[in-house]
């Protein structure tokens, strides 16, 4: 499908921000992320798309829906440009790939999006901090000895 198709099926019309990055916090150490497809036709509501357990895996939501209570922010990253990033959103909605947060998580799919790779910085960053505190606690004890 053309990206014309993806949007007519949606019912979504492009904006300035089509194919931006945004985030919001889900917990003190981990951030939310979605990319913004434009608006919808009738509503002209925000369509983010984002990757949620809630939902078993990609979805489209308007910004109300997406920030769940929370502020969200434009993160302003669109590393390939609006056209490629906003396919990929598409692409991973008609794959319907199942949400895993080790595997497959919002970070994950937002980074596919952006930059055509799976990768989520905030679970690594957090298992990152989790293998270091745990590191120094064993220097510790064994310093204590």
């Amino acid at each position: 499908m053309e990206l014309r198709d993806y949007l007519n099926y949606y019912n979504i019309e492009l904006t300035d921000d089509s194919g931006v990055e945004i985030g919001r916090y889900k917990a003190p150490v981990y951030t939310h992320t979605g990319i913004i497809l434009g608006v919808d036709k009738y509503s002209k509501r925000e369509r983010i798309f984002h990757n949620h357990p809630d939902n078993g895996g990609p979805t489209i939501s308007d910004r109300w829906e997406y920030n769940n209570g929370y502020m969200s922010y434009s993160t302003g990253k669109v590393s390939q440009g609006a056209y490629a990033v906003l396919m990929r959103s598409f692409e991973q909605l008609e794959n319907r790939k199942q949400y895993g947060l080790l595997s497959y998580n919002c970070q994950d799919a937002t980074r596919y999006s952006r930059e055509g790779k799976i990768g989520s910085h905030g679970i690594a960053n957090t298992l990152g901090t989790i293998f270091a505190l745990a590191f120094i606690a064993t220097i510790l004890r064994v310093k204590n000895k």
